[in-house]
């Protein structure tokens, strides 16, 4: 439940100088409808007290004239020289507001206030385009995983909130006093002021919904595709709020179910009512349906449970009716069954011939899939496939039909959407669909990203250190030492100095 939220305009962005920054780049290029995230091609490096531009190719852009660099925000970054100066420039190089132009710059995480001679101040994009004077109107930026901004006119009383590129995203009227109150969570922002709350995705910058309220609300989840977003009502971080209030938004249009539960909230693919400190699925017609304790689903209408007395086994249910009961069986495991497979395991009955600490997998209508049995078996994943074990001394991955898709190892475990393994000590990686990439030979592999691309740093027997490009499935570099790395470039030290090298393993600088 999110509870905290921000009161106030009045909030200050700090400018860290950091050695060696840049950031990502929030593009305008759109994919279905939906804002795609670039990354910024150019970063400073600092030496000494000054920093100097490269491009992530490692071409050296400009000298080393900079006593401050920001860091790249939608493209640009704010930077000063030896003489006091001010501007902005671009992961080109070219200078979108020149050095001078203005007495104050200040970065407004992707916005840009300036003030020139005769102190007028205005609101700049990350082009050097001015969009709005602020002779009489204030601009307060917020820093998340999206950043957004709220200028007020005074003249107008009037508020405006801003996506990266200064683009208006929704206006509505307001006195000064009334401070607009927000968060933010999984892209999609909720704004409270005036009476009214309105929820708006960052992501395509538009207005999902608005709603009179006398409190606001806060987003504390969404649905991947953003259909189902959950809000409960939301209070200052030293405030105190005796009731908690819960609201959803479904297809676009806003529910209140406080007179059947005492909580909505959106949990593994499905919406939940909780009643009395237990929780149960939501129908289709938003109706309270099953208890989810004791119960394995995929939906309100497939699901499966443990039938009453001992030894029945469990009976598995379709639009509310048993469609079969699987005997001399207990439930793995509770909650979501992606895929609609369900694991059940054995117990030990001379009736029923059975022995303890055998795994199955049933489908929703209570039919054993692979037509085999494990001594172990986990729920499939995001990813499609299951770690399962024939003998608990080694275990393969297997796909919805049961077909095996990797080789048999020692060790598994699920990592950023890929699978680390080992075998016979040495450590390997496998793809999100249980193909071998990086094969077992390794001390540690470990994974990280850069410029939205996916590395790994791999460790050899004899304390090498190699980095691993997924994409091109290449081995790009190999250090003596373990190496830095960072969201543009890679470094060591060595004999005392810096030196760096790109992600395609060139080294372009090293510290004079």
């Amino acid at each position: 439940m999110k509870k905290k939220v921000l009161l106030s305009l009045l909030i200050i962005v700090a400018l860290f100088t950091v050695t060696g920054c840049g950031g990502k780049k929030a593009s305008t290029k759109k994919v279905d409808g939906r804002k795609v995230e670039n990354y910024d091609s150019a970063f400073f490096i600092k030496e000494g007290t000054n920093y100097a531009l490269f491009s992530d190719s490692g071409k050296k852009i400009t000298d080393f004239v900079f006593t401050y660099a920001g860091s790249f925000v939608n493209g640009a970054a704010l930077v000063k020289n030896a003489d006091g100066q001010s501007g902005v420039i671009n992961s080109n190089g070219k200078y979108v507001v020149p050095l001078g132009k203005y007495k104050y710059v200040y970065q407004e995480a992707g916005l840009y206030k300036v003030q020139d001679e005769e102190n007028n101040s205005y609101l700049l994009n990350a082009s050097g385009k001015k969009i709005a004077d602020l002779k009489d109107a204030t601009i307060n930026t917020y820093i998340g995983e999206v950043k957004y901004s709220i200028l007020f006119d005074k003249t107008k009383e009037e508020y405006k909130v801003l996506d990266i590129d200064g683009n208006t995203m929704i206006t509505y009227k307001g006195k000064s006093d009334n401070k607009p109150q927000t968060n933010s969570e999984k892209n999609f922002l909720s704004v409270y002021g005036s009476g009214k709350n309105y929820i708006i995705d960052l992501i395509t910058g538009k207005k999902v919904i608005e709603f009179e309220a006398d409190q606001h609300f806060c987003v504390n989840n969404a649905s991947e595709d953003g259909k189902i977003i959950t809000l409960n009502s939301c209070v200052g971080t030293f405030q105190k709020q005796d009731t908690v209030l819960y609201k959803f938004i479904k297809d676009g249009k806003l529910y209140d179910l406080t007179d059947k539960c005492d909580k909505v909230a959106y949990n593994t693919n499905n919406l939940v009512c909780i009643k009395d400190n237990k929780t149960y699925l939501l129908t289709d017609k938003l109706e309270v349906g099953i208890p989810t304790d004791g119960t394995s689903y995929t939906d309100q209408n497939h699901y499966a449970k443990a039938k009453s007395g001992s030894f029945n086994g469990i009976d598995f249910y379709e639009n509310d009716k048993v469609v079969t009961n699987v005997a001399c069986r207990t439930m793995h495991e509770y909650g979501y069954s992606k895929g609609g497979l369900i694991i059940l395991t054995t117990y030990y009955s001379q009736p029923c011939g059975t022995t303890s600490g055998t795994y199955e997998f049933y489908n929703q209508k209570g039919e054993k899939m692979f037509d085999k049995s494990f001594k172990f078996a986990s729920k499939f994943d995001d990813n499609g496939l299951a770690k399962v074990s024939e003998d608990k001394q080694t275990f393969y991955l297997i796909d919805t039909k049961g077909k095996k898709v990797s080789d048999e190892y020692t060790y598994m475990y699920e990592r950023n959407g890929f699978y680390i393994v080992t075998k016979d000590s040495k450590i390997g990686v496998l793809d999100k669909t249980g193909k071998v990439i990086i094969e077992p030979k390794y001390k540690s592999v470990d994974p990280f990203t850069s410029n939205g691309k996916q590395y790994f740093k791999l460790t050899t027997e004899d304390s090498k250190y190699i980095i691993y490009n997924v994409e091109s499935k290449k081995e790009i570099v190999t250090f003596d030492q373990a190496p830095l790395t960072n969201n543009n470039y890679m470094s060591i030290t060595k004999d005392g100095k810096k030196v760096y090298y790109t992600y395609t393993g060139k080294e372009f600088y090293s510290e004079k």
